[in-house]
């Protein structure tokens, strides 16, 4: 959507020191294009290892983060009251690389040991496992939907999941490189694009999916686009507005530094247009990038409008209005950065007042505030490994049964053990009475 005269997003980044920082990216004068971004929170000491994967959605109308990394253990905070509130692990899967909720309910996860998992939100239980990957996860996207998902993995393939027959739909393999990045457009999910080593490609979802109109679904189907991108693409999302019947624009930073907009043609494949491009400053690598706000086709046609985002691995997340030679914003953290997401910041009004402990900076203030995860308050902290694939439940079970699910009171193992031991013992001294008074009667005279 169209940014406001005042307008606020919360941009939350991994770190490879193991920390989970948060800004505010404020836009104080559509007018004036002034842009800034404020440190609000550090979550410093929470994982063991680096940060490889944050993804934001609104659970129970909250903001809700995840992280996951080296240390094998998911982490759920609170972003309204700036908190951890639970973990779930070690999940003995390896390194956690990716996550990425499918809708409001479910999330899926993707790990070193070749796993790709889907959790169910409510309680944080693994309800399926998905199988076909032989090596590392590396990347995993939802589509809008949430009816499917992408996964690429170090084994050189990439596959699409359907979520509700639980299965792979697609499978293909990348040829001798692994695909590192996958991205689905929004809010329509039209689009999706992979990025291979130094080749970047674009495709039309098509398909039946309720977010796409049937003139939209006729124009993508067939209508894939690709390019050679030197040097390699570190990572790539769509900007701009998503349209299956016009061009797609796709952001994409390169090992060199370089931001660049792309826009696609759809009807002559391997043929875009570089509508921007910045070459930014300095040696420090951009690790992940992240759209703040796209223009809607009701908007002005400017090809380089939007706000976007892009962490360094120096500690720097950098704002930047496509079309400018410099970055709107700088902000920095005595931190290597390592994975970045954007969510909207309209649920900082429900953050409580400061309480011992938690302190709630002001807008004014850059220091950072270390959150310490509160033992009480981590409701969800459970250390389950996911179920074997001999016993794992249906994924489309698990979602159709959700609502209507209810915890029945259950007796104890233990307490099943002593009544059927109680039991057996009353048998055994009836019997022995019966076998006295047969030997009674026969004794008597």
């Amino acid at each position: 959507a169209m940014a406001s005269a005042e307008s606020s997003w919360w941009a939350i980044s991994g770190s490879y020191e193991g920390g989970v920082h948060g800004w505010a990216i404020q836009t104080t004068s559509e007018e004036e294009q002034h842009t800034k971004s404020v440190l609000k929170f550090s979550f410093v000491g929470q994982h063991s290892g680096a940060v490889r994967c944050v993804a934001v959605s609104i659970q129970r109308r909250r903001p809700t983060l995840v992280s996951g990394g080296d240390d094998e253990v998911l982490r759920i905070y609170d972003l309204a009251r700036r908190r951890q509130v639970g973990e779930v692990g070690p999940l003995s899967r390896g390194t956690i690389r990716a996550v990425a909720f499918c809708g409001a309910k479910h999330a899926l996860v993707g790990c070193d040991d070749s796993s790709l998992t889907l959790w169910r939100c409510r309680d944080w239980e693994c309800v399926h496992v998905f199988g076909g990957h032989r090596a590392a996860v590396a990347a995993v996207a939802a589509h809008p939907s949430g009816r499917f998902a992408l996964s690429a993995g170090a084994d050189r393939t990439l596959r699409l999941w359907d979520l509700a027959a639980a299965r792979a739909s697609f499978i293909r393999r990348t040829g001798r490189r692994a695909a590192s990045v996958v991205r689905f457009s929004a809010p329509r999910g039209a689009w999706y694009l992979v990025a291979i080593g130094d080749a970047l490609e674009v495709h039309g979802v098509g398909g039946d999916s309720s977010e796409t109109t049937e003139e939209e679904r006729r124009s993508a189907e067939g209508n894939d686009v690709a390019l050679d991108h030197e040097p390699s693409v570190v990572d790539a999302t769509f900007v701009g507005d998503d349209d299956a019947t016009a061009a797609p624009r796709v952001l994409t930073a390169d090992a060199a530094g370089a931001l660049r907009v792309w826009e696609f043609s759809s009807s002559s494949r391997s043929t875009a247009v570089v509508v921007w491009h910045a070459q930014r400053k300095g040696s420090a690598r951009v690790k992940a990038l992240a759209v703040v706000w796209s223009p809607c086709k009701n908007d002005d046609d400017d090809d380089t409008a939007g706000l976007v985002a892009a962490a360094t691995s120096d500690g720097t997340l950098e704002v930047w209005r496509p079309g400018a030679v410099a970055p709107a914003s700088v902000a920095r953290v005595g931190t290597r950065l390592t994975c970045l997401a954007i969510a909207p910041a309209a649920a900082d009004a429900a953050i409580p007042p400061s309480t011992p402990g938690h302190s709630r900076p002001s807008a004014e203030q850059t220091t950072t505030t270390v959150m310490k995860a509160d033992e009480n308050d981590a409701t969800m902290r459970k250390h389950p490994p996911p179920p074997p694939p001999t016993e794992r439940a249906s994924a489309a079970a698990a979602i159709a049964t959700e609502e209507s699910e209810q915890q029945r009171p259950r007796r104890s193992p233990v307490v099943r053990n002593r009544a059927t031991a109680g039991t057996l013992k009353q048998k055994l001294l009836q019997k022995k009475k019966k076998r006295r008074r047969l030997q009674t009667k026969k004794e008597a005279p």
